[in-house]
C-alpha cells in the first residue's frame, strides 16, 4: 500500500516542504502537533516547512515512518528547492476595505477629496499672500501719507553707501547749559511696498549716550521703548525697557544692575517725553495732525494683529492642505492599485515568460544544505537600531548652533549619518525582498514620493521663516539640512516597479523590453538630484540656500550606487537562471538557499568595491563635502548581508507591525527633540 501511495504522491512535482505542508493540512493539524507525531522538535520543523532548512537523515527516516513513502524522493533535482507556501486567507475587514476600494464611487469620492484639498491648498498660499498685501490696507491711509510725506521731506540718514540711505524726518535739539542734546528721527524703507517705520530717539551727555527705539504698544496704552547706554569712562553697556502710559509718567524695567545706568536713563526721561516727542515731530515735519500713540502705535498693533491672524490661518490651511492633498492623492494610488470588485482575483505578474520565452525544461541542481542563518527579523532590528544610533545626529546639529567647526558637529555629519545610512539601506534591502512579489512595490513609489515631497515643502516654508527672522537658528540653513533620502527610496522602488512588476497591458515581447528600458529614469533622477544638490562644486553655483534644492535632497552617493546596482544585478541574475532552467524550475532555482546565497554574495561585492573605491577620495574635502570617502564604515554591513535569509511563508502581521513603529520611532524622536531644541533656543 505504501508503494502505492509512494507512486501517487510522485507524479506531483512538489517540493520538500509544499509536500509536508499539504500532508499536514490533509490531515487537519497545526504544525505544533504534525511535528510532534513525527517526532521532530517543533522549532526545527516550522524551519522545515518554511522552506529554511532541509530534514537530516534521522529526521527523514522519522518522516518515511510516519508517511509510509521515501521522503528522499523530494529531496532531490528540483523538488530539493523550496516553495512559497500559500499565504492565509485575508481578514474579512481588509478583503472588505479592498473590495470597498475597488467601487467606482469610493474611487470617486477620494479623487474629489484630492482635488479639494488640492484646491484648498491654492487658496491657503493665495491667502498668504493677500495678508501681506492687505498690510497697507489694516494700517489704515494715515500711515501710508505719513510716509509719503517722510519721503516728500527729501532728508536721509547717514551711510556710506547711498543703496542703504533711508528717508527720514527728524529734529535736533542741543541744551549748551547742561551740555546735552537729543536726535529724534523717524525712518521708513526706501520699498514702496514695507510700511514699516522705525521710531528712534538718541541722547548724549558728557557721560552717556544713550539710545531709544520704539518696540510695541500694549492695551494699556503704554508705548514700550527698548533703551541701550553705553557709558564712556568704561565703555560699559547697559540695557533695558521704559515703558510710556500716556500720563507721560513712566516704568523702567532694566535689564541690568547698575545703578548708574539706570540713573542716566531716568535722568534723561524725566526731561523728556517721547510720545509727545514724536507727536510734535509728526506734526513740525509734515503738517500731519497725528497722535503718536492713537494715530500711529496703535494702527501698527492694530495691523499687525489682524495681518497676523489672516496669514496664521492661511499658514494652516495651506500646510494642513498640502498634507491632506498628499494623504488623498495616495489614497486614489492605494485604491487603483488594491481596489477589487467580488470574485475579481489579481495576480502578481512578471512577464519574465516574454523574454525567455519557451525554454525546454532543465531540471537544477539540488539545492545546497548550507544556508544564510541571519534571519529577517534580526536584521531589521539591527537596521532600526542603526537607525536610531544615527538619527541622534539631529540633536547634535540643532544643540550646536553657531558651533559649525565643533567636533560633535563633523562626528555628527561624519560617522553618525554613515551608521543613519547603513541602518536605512538593511531595511530597504530587506524591503527588495519583501516586496519582490508583492504589489506593495507599486504603492511605495507613490508613498516615499509623497512623503518625501510634503516633508520637503514643509520644511522649506519654516526654513524660510526662520531665514527672514533674526534668530540665532537662521544662522544654522546653511548647514542644518534635515536628510530626507524618501526621494531616494522612491526612487528605488520605481526601478523595482519597472524591472520586476509587469502592466497588464505590456504582451509584446517589445513592449516589455521598452518598459524595462524605463528604469532609466528614476535612475537619470537620482543622478540629477545629486548634481544640483551638490551644484556649487558641479557648477560653480551658490545653492545653499536656494529654495530648489531642498526638493533635490538625497542620501549618499554610496549607498544609492550600492541600492541601484543591486537592483538591476538581481535582475539580470534571477533573467538568466529562469532562461537557463525554465520559467517554472527557474522560479523554484529562485527561492532555494542557492541562489539566496549567491544574490547575498552579489550584494557584498558590490560593497566591497564601493568600499574600496570611497577609500580612495579620504581625505579629499571636495569629494568629504559630496559624501564621498566619508564611508569607512561601509565595510560592516558585509558580514551581515552574506549571511542574510529572508522570511518564508505567511507572515506574523504583529512582528511587522512592531518593526513598523519601531522604524517609525527611530527615525522621528531625534526631530521631536531637535524641535524642542529649536523651540529653546529662539526662546532664549
Amino acid at each position: 500500500m505504501g508503494e502505492l501511495v509512494q507512486q501517487i504522491e510522485m507524479k506531483y512535482n512538489f517540493s520538500y516542504n509544499y509536500y509536508l505542508f499539504q500532508c499536514r493540512k490533509e490531515r487537519d493539524m497545526g504544525r505544533i502537533k504534525f511535528a510532534h507525531e513525527l517526532g521532530i522538535s517543533y522549532f526545527k520543523y516550522a524551519l522545515i516547512e518554511n522552506g529554511y532548512i532541509k530534514p537530516n537523515a534521522k529526521e527523514i527516516k522519522k518522516i518515511n515512518d510516519y508517511l509510509g513513502i521515501d521522503f528522499n524522493y523530494y529531496l532531490e533535482g528540483d523538488r530539493s528547492y523550496p516553495t512559497e507556501l500559500p499565504e492565509k486567507n485575508p481578514n474579512k475587514i481588509v478583503q472588505f476595505i479592498y473590495r470597498l476600494l475597488g467601487n467606482k464611487i469610493v474611487k470617486g469620492i477620494l479623487i474629489g477629496l484630492a482635488s479639494l484639498f488640492l484646491v484648498s491648498t491654492v487658496v491657503g498660499l493665495v491667502g498668504i499672500g493677500w495678508s501681506v498685501d492687505a498690510y497697507e490696507q489694516f494700517l489704515g491711509e494715515d500711515i501710508v501719507q505719513l510716509k509719503a510725506k517722510i519721503i516728500e521731506n527729501n532728508e536721509y540718514d547717514f551711510s556710506l553707501f547711498n543703496s542703504f540711505q533711508y528717508p527720514q524726518i527728524s529734529e535736533k535739539t542741543v541744551d549748551t547749559e547742561n551740555n546735552n542734546e537729543k536726535f529724534i528721527q523717524i525712518s521708513a524703507s526706501n520699498d514702496e511696498y514695507d510700511y514699516n517705520l522705525d521710531f528712534d530717539v538718541y541722547f548724549w551727555s558728557d557721560d552717556y549716550r544713550v539710545i531709544l527705539n520704539y518696540d510695541s504698544v500694549d492695551d494699556e496704552r503704554v508705548t514700550n521703548y527698548r533703551y541701550e547706554v553705553f557709558r564712556y569712562e568704561d565703555s560699559y553697556f547697559g540695557f533695558g525697557y521704559a515703558n510710556y502710559k500716556t500720563d507721560g509718567t513712566y516704568e523702567l524695567t532694566s535689564l541690568e544692575t547698575d545703578e548708574n545706568i539706570n540713573n542716566a536713563v531716568k535722568s534723561f526721561l524725566d526731561t523728556s517725553d517721547l510720545n509727545d516727542d514724536f507727536t510734535d515731530l509728526i506734526k513740525n515735519k509734515t503738517s500731519l495732525d497725528l497722535d503718536f500713540v492713537e494715530d500711529v502705535a496703535l494702527k501698527y498693533k492694530y495691523a499687525d494683529e489682524q495681518a497676523g491672524k489672516y496669514s496664521i490661518g492661511f499658514a494652516l490651511l495651506h500646510v494642513f492642505s498640502v498634507v491632506f492633498s498628499a494623504a488623498s492623492i495616495f489614497g486614489v494610488a492605494y485604491a487603483f492599485i488594491y481596489g477589487y470588485r467580488k470574485n475579481e482575483v489579481f495576480s502578481f505578474r512578471h512577464g519574465d515568460e516574454l523574454i525567455v520565452g519557451n525554454v525546454a525544461p532543465k531540471e537544477p541542481k539540488t539545492d545546497i544544505k548550507f544556508i544564510p542563518f541571519l534571519p529577517e527579523t534580526f536584521m531589521e532590528i539591527l537596521g532600526i537600531a542603526f537607525v536610531a544610533i544615527g538619527s541622534f545626529r539631529v540633536v547634535i546639529l540643532a544643540s550646536q548652533l553657531g558651533a559649525f567647526a565643533s567636533d560633535a558637529v563633523k562626528f555628527a555629519n561624519g560617522d553618525l549619518l554613515t551608521i543613519q545610512m547603513l541602518g536605512m539601506f538593511l531595511l530597504y534591502f530587506i524591503d527588495f525582498d519583501l516586496f519582490m512579489d508583492d504589489k506593495r512595490v507599486l504603492r511605495n513609489v507613490f508613498m516615499y514620493m509623497m512623503l518625501f515631497l510634503v516633508l520637503y515643502y514643509i520644511e522649506a516654508i519654516i526654513m524660510s521663516s526662520f531665514a527672514s527672522s533674526e534668530n540665532l537658528i537662521s544662522l544654522t540653513l546653511n548647514y542644518f539640512f534635515i536628510p530626507n533620502p524618501f526621494g531616494s527610496v522612491g526612487g528605488y522602488f520605481a526601478i523595482m516597479a519597472f524591472l520586476f512588476f509587469t502592466p497588464k497591458f505590456i504582451k509584446s515581447r517589445k513592449g516589455l523590453i521598452i518598459y524595462r528600458s524605463l528604469s532609466i529614469l528614476p535612475v537619470i533622477y537620482l543622478i540629477v538630484a545629486f548634481l544640483i544638490f551638490h551644484g556649487d562644486v558641479f557648477f560653480g553655483m551658490d545653492v545653499s540656500n536656494a529654495w530648489f534644492r531642498y526638493f533635490f535632497n538625497s542620501e549618499r552617493l554610496s549607498f544609492t550606487i550600492l541600492a541601484v546596482g543591486y537592483l538591476f544585478g538581481l535582475f539580470f541574475l534571477r533573467l538568466f537562471f529562469k532562461k537557463k532552467y525554465g520559467e517554472e524550475a527557474g522560479t523554484r532555482y529562485l527561492n532555494g538557499n542557492r541562489f539566496i546565497l549567491l544574490k547575498n554574495i552579489l550584494i557584498c561585492t558590490i560593497v566591497i568595491i564601493v568600499w574600496t573605491i570611497d577609500l580612495f577620495f579620504t581625505g579629499n574635502s571636495k569629494f568629504n563635502s559630496m559624501g564621498i570617502g566619508t564611508n569607512g564604515l561601509l565595510i560592516v554591513l558585509v558580514p551581515f548581508l552574506l549571511f542574510y535569509h529572508p522570511h518564508k511563508g505567511p507572515r506574523n502581521l504583529a512582528v511587522d507591525y512592531t518593526t513598523q513603529f519601531l522604524y517609525f520611532l527611530s527615525l522621528s524622536y531625534a526631530y521631536v527633540l531637535a524641535v524642542g531644541v529649536a523651540i529653546i533656543s529662539l526662546a532664549a
